[in-house]
């Protein structure tokens, strides 16, 4: 009989690639030869030669034992592990093995960050974090030096918060709530530590903002940020903040709105 690769590919339930190389090596060892299918010149299908099938006369008895003592041992089992093996299959079909580790991976690392409130003793840390990314990107502007010189006078006073993350002892983020007016904060000086990023400190410090708001009685977060800065709209995105229209801003770099309903 003759089948194309697909075919194969698919009977098996492995990837066209995988049966290709198989297929490759195969007919290199004079197993398998090809030709043009006689309904589509544009596919080849496979056929056992001569000596394909020589081996295949020549295992098929070790291949009926091996069949016949699995299913004996199947037989002693109380489970049906078919089914144990199909339902496996779907279940990596939905989230396979590389995405499950890695999600296990992230939820371990999120563990080793403690998300802790501001004292004056982090106060060097919370500037120089965030005098880190806007220098890199843009110019630190009077309104970035207000909040970053004075936190205690200009952030935590007039009713605001800000948290640190740490990573043992070390400083690896922060991130602020600035009190505006109609129980609004607005979510500003998020910051991460360049070899922390990637390992959702962000996404931490963000639930902690929006969890805090929520319990303080807010109705809304803000935030201005600039499109340049895609990680950090896509993280804003995904804590649940839409875009709004342009408002006035001190600035310059501005040129997203975003808004969370709480």
């Amino acid at each position: 009989s003759e089948a194309s690769t697909k075919d194969i590919a698919d009977y098996v339930g492995h990837s066209h690639a995988s049966i290709s190389q198989i297929v490759k090596a195969m007919s290199t060892a004079g197993v398998v030869s090809t030709k043009r299918n006689k309904n589509d010149a544009r596919k080849n299908v496979l056929k056992l030669t001569p000596k394909g099938n020589e081996i295949i006369n020549r295992i098929k008895p070790q291949y009926e034992d091996v069949s016949f003592v699995v299913e004996e041992l199947l037989g002693e089992t109380p489970h049906d592990v078919w089914q144990g093996l199909s339902s496996l299959e779907r279940a990596l079909d939905e989230s396979d093995l590389f995405t499950r580790v890695n999600h296990r991976h992230k939820l371990r690392q999120e563990k080793q960050i403690a998300i802790v409130d501001y004292t004056p003793k982090y106060a060097e840390a919370f500037r120089d974090i965030n005098l880190e990314w806007i220098n890199k990107h843009f110019t630190a502007e009077e309104a970035d030096l207000n909040y970053l010189d004075s936190p205690d006078e200009s952030i935590i006073k007039p009713g605001g918060h800000i948290f640190m993350a740490l990573l043992g002892d070390d400083v690896v983020g922060t991130c602020a709530l600035v009190p505006m007016e109609n129980q609004t904060f607005e979510l500003a000086k998020m910051g991460v530590v360049p070899h922390i990023r990637g390992k959702r400190v962000g996404w931490q410090l963000g639930q902690a903002c929006i969890n805090w708001a929520k319990a303080n009685g807010a109705k809304k977060l803000y935030l201005e940020s600039s499109t340049t800065l895609r990680p950090a709209i896509n993280l804003y995105r995904k804590l649940g903040f839409v875009e709004v229209a342009e408002r006035p801003s001190p600035y310059s770099r501005a040129n997203i709105y975003m808004e969370l309903c709480l």
